[in-house]
């Protein structure tokens, strides 16, 4: 476990520690709009150690939305009051 001084510097780690090893390599060819796969992805390269951890990120990031954060980044959905991302 670490320390950041801001969120956003622990976002950027944990996305650097993913793009810096090779068996997590294989995730990147996956389209970030893909959840999904990359939640199954990350279990079968070693990330999680929970047999149940595909169906846990996949149920939270459809319970609380999560994927349109993803979608604003990429410019495939407008941040909106309703989207709860304005």
């Amino acid at each position: 476990f670490r320390v950041y001084a801001t969120a956003a510097d622990s976002y950027r780690d944990h996305s650097d520690f993913l793009k810096t090893r090779n068996h997590y390599a294989f995730l990147f060819a996956i389209p970030p709009t893909d959840y999904k796969a990359w939640a199954y992805g990350l279990k079968k390269a070693g990330y999680a150690t929970n047999p149940q951890y595909p169906q846990r990120i996949i149920k939270l990031i459809e319970e609380y939305g999560l994927n349109d954060y993803t979608l604003v980044a990429l410019n495939q959905l407008p941040a909106t009051t309703e989207n709860n991302i304005a």
